[in-house]
């Protein structure tokens, strides 16, 4: 009789061994999935914020910069370009021709003669 019970019990063991086993492996499978699940979750929350922060930057910038300048507030400031001299390196902005040095007519006809006497 004792030999009947110890071979049920062994087999009960492995019965429910084998049965913690299998919940265990689908625990653990139940697991990796949802972690896989939270950390795509996760890795998409943070690209959209990534994204929502450089929109916001952007049009924050462009407020800034795309503000017209007021007519009056250039005149009132005495360091506004309107006051400051309009040659700029060598170039005034409205002049968009090459500017010939002037020269004097006996001049010219000094540096013709000179370049005929040559030929």
């Amino acid at each position: 009789m004792d030999l009947r019970l110890d071979l049920m019990r062994n087999l009960l063991q492995s019965r429910e061994s084998k049965y913690e086993k299998k919940v265990q492996g689908r625990f653990s499978r139940l697991r990796s999935k949802l972690s896989k699940y939270r950390d795509n979750q996760i890795k998409a929350i943070r690209y959209n914020l990534k994204r929502d922060l450089r929109k916001l930057h952007k049009k924050h910038r462009n407020e800034h910069q795309s503000r017209k300048s007021d007519i009056i507030e250039r005149h009132i400031d005495l360091k506004s370009d309107l006051y400051a001299p309009q040659m700029r390196f060598g170039e005034h902005p409205q002049r968009r021709h090459e500017i010939l040095p002037k020269q004097l007519s006996r001049e010219y006809h000094i540096e013709r003669e000179y370049k005929f006497n040559f030929i």
